[in-house]
């Protein structure tokens, strides 16, 4: 898979780069003691980006619930639809 390919796909799943190189690294050497150093590294990475998603999630609702009147503008909007794609991850 060469470079565009690979962004690409990241996009449409809502991953990045690094994990897919990670995940690759793993299963190439799953059979060695690597493996369980990398799983050691990759867990709080993915535990920090999960605490990330979560008060970003926090912070879009409370902007899109404190409005006083409802007229969206693009920050708006853009909040709600990425709320609403992170609640489908």
């Amino acid at each position: 898979m060469n470079a565009a390919e690979l962004a690409e796909y990241c996009r449409k799943k809502g991953l990045y780069k690094e994990q897919i190189e990670a995940w690759r690294d793993v299963c190439l050497n799953a059979n060695s003691r690597e493996f369980n150093q990398t799983k050691k590294q990759l867990n709080p990475e993915l535990i920090e980006e999960k605490n990330r998603v979560k008060t970003l999630e926090k912070h879009f609702l409370n902007i899109w619930l404190n409005k006083s009147s409802f007229v969206p503008n693009l920050i708006e909007i853009y909040a709600f639809y990425l709320f609403s794609y992170l609640l489908n991850v």
